[in-house]
């Protein structure tokens, strides 16, 4: 199991992160060292399929599928191989 990273992971659909980002309610930081949170800008609604405020597993491995990591691609083999389908 890896780690939990040590910033909270929040995922937005494009057009409600451009509202919050006009309103004022979201600002940029200088480096990830100072960042507070991620946030991760996806095409449709990631609440569409939350399940207790947590990403779909489906959308979980479509989000992380292209990342370098061998540790988060083993992790998402078993994610996708542990999916009811």
């Amino acid at each position: 199991m890896i780690a939990d990273d040590r910033l909270p992971t929040f995922a937005l659909q494009s057009e409600g992160f451009q509202v919050n980002l006009e309103r004022g309610n979201f600002r940029g930081c200088p480096g990830p060292e100072d960042a507070d949170l991620k946030m991760e800008v996806w095409a449709y609604n990631p609440q569409l399929f939350a399940d207790n405020g947590s990403v779909d597993p489906l959308s979980l491995f479509l989000s992380l599928r292209d990342f370098p990591d061998e540790r988060v691609q083993q992790q998402l083999e078993l994610l996708i191989n542990e999916f009811p389908w």
